[in-house]
């Protein structure tokens, strides 16, 4: 069962340390070089999970190293700094490894060898407060949420993914600049936060683009190809943020189905063969059958869906 962690900075000195760990990649020669050659294949899962080395770390204090041995892939963090939930992100994996601390933050960190890998963080801007009705009062360091809270939270929203996309992922910087890759990395991450839009008509997106897109793929799923128009929607790479997102390389057209999944970060696009790549979880279901399908691409160079904002997608895709 996923779990919820929050990681409490209570000071500048580990902020910085957190901004030059998490916020930006690693540099990968300082994370290979510290660990033993059994754990590189581990290592080499998490960096391709993630586009690289993201990390933060457990203090020696009892109750963190407690915390911290409860990590489970997957699982949520929330990353706490003066009052507000500035990061989410997820687990990739964790080790006991004095030198990997030293080679990421310094000889001043040695005692931060309970660290954990992560996914690149999405930032956030939400209030402590505003989880008050869920979250305990933010303490010290790294504390897991309950499974008291976390029952409650499934019950009031369904899962827990649910709850991060309509209490969290909501909650993130505005962009302001109309182009993407020239951006800091911080604004690409707020981005391509996964927005599940309940109405039908948003989900079915505008109606320009979706013209364009249907007579870009000729009426047919980008994945299935044959399917009935009405069931098509206009699925956003980058989730839908007015007219700088709303055209045809932000958007793939998708039967309504694979939309929704596509945006609960199940199903995503290697661009390097641009097939599907489907979540494990649901390798039990007929959906098993689209993994390295080739992605349909319109005739038209023009309209082909964005690759880097393809790889922004899967970057945050928990699998």
């Amino acid at each position: 069962m996923t779990g919820i962690f929050v990681a409490n900075i209570t000071s500048q000195n580990d902020q910085r340390a957190f901004e030059g760990s998490a916020t930006q990649p690693i540099e990968r020669e300082r994370v290979i070089g510290s660990f033993k050659d059994t754990e590189q294949p581990q290592l080499e899962e998490i960096e391709r999970s993630a586009q690289g080395f993201y990390a933060w770390a457990a203090s020696v204090q009892e109750n963190e190293v407690s915390s911290w041995s409860q990590l489970q892939r997957d699982d949520m963090v929330l990353v706490n700094y003066q009052g507000v939930y500035r990061h989410f992100a997820r687990v990739l994996g964790r080790f006991q490894n004095r030198q990997a601390a030293e080679a990421i933050w310094g000889k001043g960190f040695q005692d931060r060898e309970h660290l954990y890998f992560i996914s690149q963080p999405v930032p956030i801007e939400l209030p402590a407060q505003a989880l008050d009705d869920y979250m305990l009062e933010p303490g010290q360091g790294l504390f897991q949420v309950g499974d008291p809270i976390c029952d409650r939270i499934e019950t009031d929203f369904g899962n827990l993914e649910r709850f991060a996309r309509l209490r969290l992922l909501r909650h993130t910087p505005q962009l302001k600049s109309p182009s993407f890759k020239n951006r800091p990395l911080s604004e690409r991450n707020a981005a391509i936060k996964v927005d599940f839009i309940g109405d039908i008509s948003s989900r079915r997106g505008a109606p320009e683009l979706r013209a364009a897109l249907l007579a870009a793929y000729g009426g047919q799923c980008a994945i299935t190809a044959n399917c009935a128009e009405c069931t098509l929607e206009v699925a956003y790479i980058i989730p839908n943020r007015g007219a700088l997102t709303q055209r045809p390389s932000n958007a793939l057209l998708l039967r309504a189905d694979l939309h929704n999944l596509f945006d609960l970060g199940r199903l995503a696009v290697d661009t390097d063969s641009m097939s599907i790549v489907v979540s494990p979880e649901l390798f039990d279901s007929s959906y098993r059958l689209l993994q390295g399908r080739p992605l349909r691409l319109p005739e038209n160079p023009d309209l082909h869906p964005d690759k880097f904002a393809l790889d922004m997608q899967r970057s945050l895709c928990p699998f």
